[in-house]
């Protein structure tokens, strides 16, 4: 790495750790460039030129050595004067070469100074080296984990960046293309629909809660209002007049505790942004199976800048893997303040990204064959002997199942229901598809075949035999690279390409190549302050602002009505006299 490409982060902590031997290589460097300057005066054709080389190195080496904060403003005058020397080299040069190719180029007399700058990037080298192993502070890592200075990094400087610092990582993954795997029965929604949410996350390049989406369009007032619009008409659709009170147990699951409290569906729940941490939750939250883009930040950024719930040190595995980030509603999460994890060599659809072919609708084209396939079976007098037979040989671990048992299945689906494609069959045999279907079988009808489509889908869902393939493909990333060129503001400053269908081992690969080796001790790194629990949150000062507009737009939409009351002695009594 050359000295001008040195992260910040390094250049401040060379000052404060190593602060002789950088100012003694800076005051040989200045010696160095003076002599080297002498030499080329005497000898050179092009003095001006030169000349304007020369006040650029100069001011480069400001930028690089300056030993203080305070020389910060000098540094942006001494690339603003680069700037202004570049125009005049390009005015006198009367050549072809570049202002960069000349800086580059080696002249007679520079030798020394060559030997010095290769000494300022052995001392950088070095510098890097203790940064990795020096010990650090619950200080630094408030210092160091703010949003600016994780954008401003490349990959390569974030990766030097975490070795010194807990590598404990927490991830969302998004859903680009078709979903086509769940694992939580009761968490289905756009299962076999087309998503763009990577597309969209990409417009203003920030992650944000459900609460938070909505109120990228729009002001607290305005979506309460909406939320209101939809009970409305929802109650009228369905026959009922709306109330008051009905109206407010509505707003309450959207923005309070939920409709029962202690709901998951409260405020807490939808103003977080969800994370899975030390793992990548795509079998619950995923979009296209080998084909998934997730989002990585480090769990001390999140510690130490926001609030969470939850912890952010180890990975427990399914759904329980839910932790959450309270972030400004409205702000959210700065992509580049992460990494993205892009798939590259996935076969995508040239246009639309996706693995599978789409129609003019962007629906996936289910394979009506395969379909008809497992219907020989489901719909045959002889299933449920069948079924009972698989379901003891599938039923033991997979280290028990007997291989020619289960050869002897595969071939009384081909011999006796006629089901002759071999994908087809390794996708029937499945304990968890025949023992469903078997069982419906003592349901009523209509109940029994809704039941057995939908293990018939999701079977060969899980198989990826379900939706036709794209027939127009090139690998994702050069999918994806095509589209940042198309759109480079859409760019993230972070990208990493990975190799593999599983996400989660492509993180953990990613780190252990780049030696990010380090892990928290605490769960909360330290930063118990900024832990919370759903039930602070529900009552936090946010919360009770929603719940304020939302009381406010009730009484204005519904207002309480007051019942005169009258005695029954005023009743009968005539009016008082004059």
């Amino acid at each position: 790495m050359t000295t001008e490409e040195q992260p910040q982060f390094i250049k401040e902590f060379s000052r404060s750790e190593s602060r002789e031997e950088r100012d003694s290589l800076a005051q040989e460097i200045r010696e160095e460039r003076r002599k080297a300057f002498s030499a080329e005066n005497k000898n050179s054709e092009n003095k001006k030129v030169d000349s304007i080389i020369n006040a650029t190195e100069n001011l480069r080496d400001n930028v690089e050595i300056s030993n203080n904060d305070k020389a910060f403003q000098g540094n942006i005058n001494s690339l603003l004067e680069i700037n202004s020397l570049k125009s005049q080299f390009d005015e006198k040069s009367g050549t072809n070469v570049t202002f960069e190719e000349r800086l580059k180029t080696p002249i007679g007399g520079r030798q020394g100074l060559e030997d010095t700058r290769k000494k300022l990037s052995d001392f950088y080298d070095k510098e890097r080296q203790k940064w990795a192993e020096n010990p650090y502070t619950q200080a630094d890592i408030q210092k160091y984990f703010n949003e600016e200075n994780l954008k401003s990094l490349s990959v390569d400087d974030y990766v030097l960046f975490l070795k010194r610092f807990p590598g404990n990582m927490i991830t969302h993954v998004t859903r680009q293309g078709i979903r086509d795997h769940y694992s939580i029965d009761n968490h289905i929604a756009g299962l076999g629909e087309f998503q763009n949410n990577f597309k969209d996350i990409l417009e203003k390049k920030q992650l944000n809660s459900a609460i938070g989406i909505e109120l990228q369009e729009s002001s607290k007032e305005k979506l309460v209002s909406d939320y209101l619009d939809q009970f409305v008409k929802d109650m009228q659709e369905a026959g009922y007049e709306p109330d008051r009170e009905s109206a407010m147990s509505r707003l309450e699951s959207k923005l309070g505790y939920g409709a029962i409290k202690g709901s998951v569906y409260n405020f807490a729940d939808r103003s977080a942004i969800h994370v899975a941490t030390e793992q990548v939750a795509d079998a619950i939250y995923g979009g296209e199976k080998g084909n998934e883009i997730f989002f990585v930040f480090p769990s001390a950024y999140a510690a130490s800048q926001m609030e969470f719930g939850g912890q952010l040190k180890d990975n427990v595995g399914g759904s329980h893997n839910d932790q959450r980030i309270w972030a400004d509603l409205k702000k959210g999460m700065s992509l580049d303040a992460g990494i993205v994890f892009i798939p590259e060599e996935t076969e995508v659809d040239a246009k639309t990204g996706s693995k599978y072919e789409l129609d003019e609708n962007n629906n996936p084209i289910i394979i009506e064959e395969n379909l008809a396939e497992i219907r020989k079976l489901t719909d045959s007098a002889d299933f449920q002997e069948f079924a009972g037979q698989s379901i003891k040989i599938l039923g033991k671990s997979e280290a028990n199942q007997n291989l020619e048992e289960l050869d002897g299945l595969r071939k009384t689906l081909a011999e006796k229901f006629g089901i002759k494609n071999q994908s087809i069959r390794d996708s029937v045999l499945n304990y968890r598809f025949l023992h469903e279907v078997k069982y419906a079988a003592e349901e009523k009808e209509d109940y029994r075949k809704i039941k057995t489509d939908k293990e018939i889908s999701q079977v060969l869902m899980d198989k990826e035999n379900l939706y036709l393939k794209a027939k127009d493909t090139v690998k994702s990333k050069e999918y994806w690279e095509n589209y940042f060129a198309q759109n480079p503001e859409k760019r993230p400053s972070k990208s990493v390409y990975y190799k593999g269908s599983d996400p989660t081992t492509a993180l953990n690969e990613w780190r252990e190549r780049n030696g990010i080796s380090k892990r928290a001790e605490d769960a909360d790194f330290d930063f118990e302050e900024n832990k919370k629990t759903d039930k602070e949150i529900n009552e936090s000062p946010e919360q009770s602002q929603f719940m304020a507009i939302a009381k406010k737009i009730i009484d204005e939409r519904f207002p309480v009505k007051i019942k005169e009351k009258r005695s029954t002695s005023d009743k009968d009594e005539p009016p008082p006299l004059d």
